[in-house]
């Protein structure tokens, strides 16, 4: 047999938050049923039945596939590589001594600080135990009362920044992973 994969819009390598699906089909024309297996180590087949597999949980695997005809002729092996991140990065910001890894309702420096602050705002993609994609954006937002704030923005890509003693606003960030999972502060 001569394996042929259909990843359909996902690109082996790349980040995704799932589910990958994956199907299969034997493009020789041999008589009988073909039969597929997976491989999380190249050796180690499992046989599945059908000729879909969909990869739902998180995981950053190669897997090796291989087609089998009625008559036990074994195709060459297909590799994709699937990398699924389904867990939101942290994040937190940071001014003074003091810093806040969660929302807080409302943050007024001007209340807070008589001197001109220093803000730091810092992403991280390591909540998941088994694929952590990495940061891909770290952004924030200025509002002057709650009602202005929108998910949509307008965000500010983050570089370091002060805040004076005169400035009341309220302060969001904005983490996103490669895997484009979102968590706001």
């Amino acid at each position: 047999p001569v394996l042929q994969v259909d990843t359909h819009a996902y690109t082996g390598g790349t980040w995704t938050q799932g589910p990958v699906t994956v199907d299969f089909a034997n493009a020789s024309a041999n008589l009988g049923t073909t039969s597929y297996e997976i491989s999380s180590d190249g050796t180690n087949d499992e046989s599945f039945t059908g000729t879909q597999y969909v990869f739902s949980n998180e995981t950053k695997q190669t897997y090796y596939f291989r087609a089998i005809s009625q008559s036990g002729i074994i195709s060459e092996q297909v590799t994709l590589k699937v990398q699924i991140d389904q867990t939101a990065p942290g994040g937190t910001i940071a001014f003074k001594e003091n810093s806040f890894s969660n929302f807080v309702n409302t943050i007024s420096f001007g209340l807070f600080f008589n001197e001109t602050i220093d803000v730091t705002i810092a992403g991280e993609d390591v909540l998941s135990d088994v694929a952590n994609s990495g940061v891909a954006t770290v952004e924030y937002q200025k509002v002057t009362t709650d009602s202005t704030y929108s998910a949509a923005g307008p965000w500010t890509t983050y570089e370091p920044f002060r805040i004076s003693p005169d400035e009341q606003f309220v302060l969001y960030a904005q983490i996103t992973d490669q895997a484009g999972n979102q968590a706001v502060i």
